[in-house]
C-alpha cells in the first residue's frame, strides 16, 4: 500500500552534491571521512566549486583550526583519487 501525502506551503530544498559533500567534510566523524575517501561523492562534485565552497565556509567556522575536522584532509583526498 502506498501512502501519498500533498503538503502545501512546505518548500523541501534538495542540496546540491558540493552542499553535501560540505556537511561531511566540516564534520569530525570518522565515516564521514570514509565516504569522503571511499565514495565517489568527490567525482560527483564541481571540484573547483566545492573548494571553494569549502574555503568560504571555513570562516564561519567556530575553530577552523581544530586538527580533528575533515577539511584539513580535503586537499589529499583528491589526489589520493585521482581527481
Amino acid at each position: 500500500m502506498i501512502i501519498y501525502i500533498v503538503l502545501t506551503n512546505i518548500e523541501i530544498y534538495i542540496p546540491s552534491i558540493e552542499l553535501l559533500a560540505c556537511t561531511k567534510i566540516f564534520s569530525k566523524r570518522e565515516k564521514d571521512l570514509q565516504d569522503l575517501r571511499d565514495t565517489d561523492l568527490l567525482l560527483l562534485c564541481d571540484k573547483q566549486e566545492l573548494l571553494s565552497m569549502a574555503d568560504e565556509y571555513l570562516g564561519y567556522m567556530l575553530n577552523p583550526e581544530d586538527p580533528d575536522l575533515n577539511y584539513h584532509q580535503l586537499r589529499s583526498i583528491p589526489d589520493q583519487k585521482g581527481i
